[in-house]
């Protein structure tokens, strides 16, 4: 697996101090949490429907924000929590986000084709 980014959940003042990871590879988004009971949820890229981000006024001071994520898995709507240097992050899940969708799209009219 290629991951291209990782990185903690971070508290309100940035330092990552939570038990909560974030990896984004070139097809999936894995967040990972807990410490007694580990649980991971997997987001594949292209079912993603919608992302955006919003920082509030505490978030800028801090280069942080959180990225909002709508997809049409059973994860249904979540939110990636303070993130550092957030529209960059943002902007790369949405970059494989598209290009996953279009290689799918690409497969399935080669199997209709």
């Amino acid at each position: 697996m290629n991951i291209i980014w990782s990185d903690k959940k971070r508290n309100f003042m940035g330092f990552p101090w939570t038990f909560t990871t974030y990896t984004l590879s070139e097809g999936r988004l894995f967040i990972e949490s807990g410490i007694l009971v580990k649980t991971e949820k997997e987001l594949r890229l292209h079912r993603l429907k919608e992302i955006y981000f919003s920082q509030t006024i505490l978030q800028r001071f801090f280069r942080l924000g959180n990225i909002h994520i709508r997809s049409d898995s059973s994860l249904g709507d979540f939110t990636l929590k303070n993130i550092f240097d957030v529209k960059k992050v943002k902007d790369e899940i949405s970059h494989y986000a598209n290009i996953h969708r279009k290689s799918r799209v690409r497969n399935i009219s080669r199997i209709d084709g």
